[in-house]
């Protein structure tokens, strides 16, 4: 699953043990980063296309 989302992040995998940054801000809710999430989502949908290709319709 990791390995997944690091290829949509256009990220190579880290060798060492991942680690987790800070859940929250200072107001309680988590960091959202919009311009990233919509890249992740476009890279998203070009491998699911890309791969559909490969194996032919379902």
């Amino acid at each position: 699953m990791y390995a997944a989302l690091y290829e949509l992040a256009g990220v190579t995998v880290p060798a060492g043990e991942r680690t987790k940054p800070p859940c929250c801000g200072a107001d309680g809710t988590p960091p959202m980063d919009d311009l990233a999430v919509d890249e992740l989502v476009d890279r998203a949908l070009r491998v699911r296309r890309t791969r559909g290709r490969q194996t032919g319709p379902t």
